[in-house]
């Protein structure tokens, strides 16, 4: 069954008081990695991997606005912030990940012939924790 992206959720800030970028974003990706350890040895016929350490993103694209700037350009580097991502929307039983991030990266991209438009990354601190809405 396809759910529709338009009911994407995300939002980030200090916790408890996290601020939605619905009217903002229209792309949202929760990226999780495992480092692949190599692990081959002298006389092996093929290389050898174990899984390593995780790591957890989450990127945003979408419309720049002077409210949205001011909102996350004070955020850049700032530690313990908090991030709430519904990729199917946050309305009750839809699945969520919550938890402590900072934002690592922050980018306006302006083009003559196009819209101002900005692109962001959120690095999640440990992992997060999957739940769903009340």
């Amino acid at each position: 069954m396809a759910i529709p992206g338009n009911t994407t959720y995300f939002a980030f800030g200090a916790p408890g008081t996290e601020q939605s970028l619905a009217g903002y974003a229209n792309s949202a990706d929760l990226k999780r990695t495992v480092k692949e350890l190599e692990a081959t040895t002298f006389g092996d016929t093929e290389e050898k991997y174990s899984p390593g350490l995780k790591s957890n993103e989450i990127s945003i694209d979408g419309d720049w606005g002077s409210t949205l700037d001011g909102y996350l350009a004070p955020k850049l580097g700032v530690d313990l912030q908090s991030v709430i991502f519904g990729p199917a929307g946050n309305t009750a039983g839809m699945v969520k990940y919550t938890a402590s991030a900072f934002l690592k990266d922050y980018e306006i991209k302006s083009e003559v012939t196009g819209k101002i438009t900005f692109t962001g990354a959120v690095r999640i601190i440990g992992a997060p924790t999957r739940g769903v809405f009340p």
